[in-house]
Order: C-alpha cells, then structure tokens, then sequence
C-alpha cells in the first residue's frame, strides 16, 4: 500500500512539475509574441500619416469587437465595418496627395530596376523570416498556449505572409504589358487586407496582455486542471 502511494505521489509530483514548466514556456512565449505586436503597433504610428489612419481603423473596430457581449453584437460590428469599408476610406484612409505619392513610388520601382529587385528580394527575405520563425515564434510554440490562441495567432501570421505576397506579387507584375494588376484597385485590396490585420493584432494584444497579467502559479494550476 505504501509503495502505491508513493508511486501515486511520485506521479502527481512529476505531473505537477511539468505543469509548472509548461507555466513558464506559455509566459515566454506569449511575452516575446507581444513584445513583436507591441513593436509592429509602435512602427504604425511611426510611419506616414496615412498607414497611422489606416492602422486606426483597424483597431477601432478591434475595440468595438471588444465592447461586444454576445455573439450578435460581434456579428453586427462585423457587417458595420465591413459594409462601410469603403466609406471609411474615403473619409479616413489616403487622400489624392497621398495617392499620388503611391503612384510616384512605382513610377520610381518601374524605372529602377536594381531597386525593384532589392525590394523584391527584402519582401521574400521577410516573408521567409516570419514562416522560419525567425521574427515570429513558431508554431510548435505557439502551440503550447493552447488551441484557441494558436488557432488565432497562426491565423494572424499567416494573413501577414498573405499581405507579403500580395505586395510581392504587385511589384513583379505592376509594370508588365497587360497586366490584371491594376494600381488603384491593388492599392485598395491592400489597404483592406491591412486594416483586417490591425484590427486583428490589437485583439490579439488584448489577449495576450490579459494572458500575462496571469501569476505562474495560477497558469500551472490551469494546466494541471485541463492537463499539458
């Protein structure tokens, strides 16, 4: 009988211990994962006038998402923003001086070939960096958060690389004789896709701030109760 307890006890201990570890690595992972979106959020409003609009849109549409309290009322927000969309960029996104500023920019790409290839060449060194998890922590990672974080922080990764190759595939074929890619419209694609991505960083902000205002001790007995 007293060997069983001890067996028994041996295991609870051990269980416990990974627990605690896994409390630890969790804490890690979700600090370093917020450091980068914190970062990313600084540089938004780092930059020009009209990605710090752009950027805006995004996360007031995360803070409305947040007021919500039933599944409706986030339905709502949802076709709120997404039916005004345009009207929002209208009235918050890039004026025609702006505008004209993207034109000269790929005016100055198309008539630089050496730049276009280093721009190129940046956006699949980034694109590759965030999918080696080089900048990004990785999936097996992020996995440990759990299955309701790592469904929506690899989400979020993965709208980032989709944003990379958009702008990627814009600047290969931009200029081509013919092409279907026609600056405008592009520009506005790409605008929305990056107002989706704010909005979605700034609730994952949201939740990782609240995930790390968890003690350790409080995490480890989470895991012990759901299991590793």
């Amino acid at each position: 009988m007293n060997v069983l307890v001890g067996v028994i006890s041996a295991v609870i201990v051990f269980y416990f211990r990974e627990c605690l570890r896994l409390a630890h690595q969790q804490r890690d992972v979700a600090a370093r994962l917020n450091s980068y979106l914190h970062y990313w959020t600084l540089k938004n409003f780092e930059g020009d006038d009209g990605l710090s609009r752009l950027s805006a849109i995004g996360y007031r549409w995360a803070e409305g998402l947040a007021k919500c309290k039933t599944s409706q009322e986030m339905l709502e927000i949802d076709d709120e923003f997404n039916g005004n969309l345009d009207k929002l960029l209208e009235t918050g996104a890039l004026n025609q001086e702006e505008l004209q500023e993207i034109e000269n920019s790929f005016s100055e790409i198309r008539d630089n070939p050496e730049y276009k290839k280093e721009l190129i060449a940046y956006l699949k060194e980034y694109r590759r960096d965030i999918l080696d998890g080089k900048i990004f922590p990785p999936d097996q990672e992020v996995a440990k958060l759990g299955d309701n974080f790592s469904k929506l922080i690899i989400s979020f990764k993965m709208e980032q690389v989709n944003l990379i190759e958009n702008l990627h595939t814009l600047f290969i074929y931009i200029d081509t004789k013919n092409s279907p890619y026609k600056l405008k419209d592009s520009t506005l694609k790409l605008i929305i896709k990056w107002v989706k991505l704010n909005r979605d960083k700034d609730m994952l902000i949201k939740m990782l701030d609240k995930f790390l205002e968890q003690k350790i001790t409080e995490r480890t007995f989470h895991n012990f109760i759901i299991g590793l």
